[in-house]
């Protein structure tokens, strides 16, 4: 199997692991902030457990170090934005802003990483966001809604850094050693939230089996999928995630699909098969 083909498999599985937490966040009473500040501390104490066991030189810091933290900033930030658009607009207008952010990798791709501009990638994603429209639903373009989309337009400029931060930087790099450095900064900015509210001992379980089930599985599938694609078709294949958070919806909490979110889930699953298709052949 060619590394592109590898890729793509392992971002859909990391999208499948992702979309996880939206049937984890239904049954989590906590607020939304409480449970990423516990979850985040839960999660690099997994990953302080695994290295311990593992092999205890994967805490020696990496020679990208600096921007292994920047990485981790602009991730706290990115879930930070996301989630605050949801406050601030609707969930059509958050949805679709977010995931913009394919296009901005791919500017960032090739100015960056000075990789090939594909006018294909750009065609593909231009569909994804048509099927992404379809099947969201209920916009406000509205002044009142201006800053959300703003927000909402920021984590998808943020989430396509990085990605291509992870691009240049993950390489042959331990998966344990780039989860904890990148989590330090995460966990600073979201430890103040830990003192807010204590989840309750249902709520700890859930959290302690979101990071360790959901976000240690789909952290690594996400790097080990990043190495081997162009970053311009990370953010491309992520759509998926959706399509299986609706998938998730309609298995666990019975919310049929309806005939546009059919047609916008077909437009997407058409792109990323285009480009999937288009990167085995030219890998032979």
């Amino acid at each position: 199997m060619n590394k592109n083909i590898m890729g793509s498999i392992l971002i859909i599985a990391a999208s499948f692991f992702f979309a996880t937490q939206a049937v984890f966040a239904r049954h989590i009473k906590s607020d939304i902030m409480t449970m990423l500040a516990y979850t985040e501390a839960i999660f690099i104490f997994l990953i302080v457990i695994a290295i311990l066991f593992k092999d205890k030189s994967l805490f020696v810091p990496p020679k990208n170090l600096s921007w292994v933290l920047i990485s981790g900033i602009v991730l706290a930030f990115t879930m930070l934005t996301y989630l605050t658009a949801f406050r601030l607009t609707t969930f059509a207008n958050a949805i679709f802003m977010h995931y913009t952010a394919p296009v901005f990798a791919l500017v960032i791709a090739v100015v960056a990483l000075k990789e090939r501009f594909e006018w294909q990638t750009l065609a593909a994603i231009l569909i994804s966001l048509a099927g992404i429209f379809l099947l969201a639903g209920g916009y406000r373009f509205s002044s009142e809604h201006l800053t959300g989309i703003a927000v909402a337009l920021l984590s998808g400029l943020l989430f396509a850094i990085l990605i291509n931060i992870t691009k240049a930087i993950a390489g042959e790099m331990n998966y344990l050693t780039y989860m904890f450095y990148q989590a330090i900064p995460v966990f600073i900015i979201f430890s103040p939230l830990l003192l807010n509210a204590v989840p309750d001992a249902n709520d700890l379980m859930l959290i302690g089996a979101l990071a360790a089930l959901v976000y240690i599985p789909g952290e690594i599938f996400f790097l080990a999928g990043t190495r081997r694609l162009k970053a311009q078709h990370v953010g491309m294949i992520a759509y998926s995630e959706i399509l299986f958070v609706i998938l998730f919806g309609w298995l666990f909490f019975r919310e049929m699909p309806g005939n546009l979110v059919w047609l916008g889930g077909t437009l997407i699953v058409a792109a990323g098969a285009w480009i999937i298709k288009k990167e085995s052949h030219q890998a032979r």
